[in-house]
């Protein structure tokens, strides 16, 4: 009985929030820089998303907006990084 909403993330999903959209009611995911963007800065592991996940949202009646922005949200990620943001998910050796 909710009002359609849209969800907008500075970043693509990780594993974990994907799966918490397509529980969410979120009619719509819009995100800024990619898992590759997040993961040029020293210390951070995105984890595994299934191949045509966004596929699969759409299938699903969630729509996706890939990159919206994307040199924007890149800045926000160097930035965090220049203050010393807290770096969670840091690869432990893994894979």
């Amino acid at each position: 009985g909710l009002a359609p909403h849209t969800l907008v993330s500075s970043a693509q999903p990780c594993q974990m929030c994907a799966g918490a959209v397509l529980w969410s009611g979120v009619v719509e995911l819009a995100f800024s820089a990619t898992k590759g963007d997040v993961e040029r800065l020293p210390g951070f592991d995105e984890g595994l998303l299934a191949r045509g996940w966004q596929r699969r949202m759409r299938r699903r009646g969630i729509a996706v907006v890939p990159a919206l922005l994307r040199q924007e949200g890149r800045a926000v990620l160097d930035l965090y990084r220049k203050k010393g943001g807290l770096i969670y998910g840091a690869r432990r050796g893994r894979d």
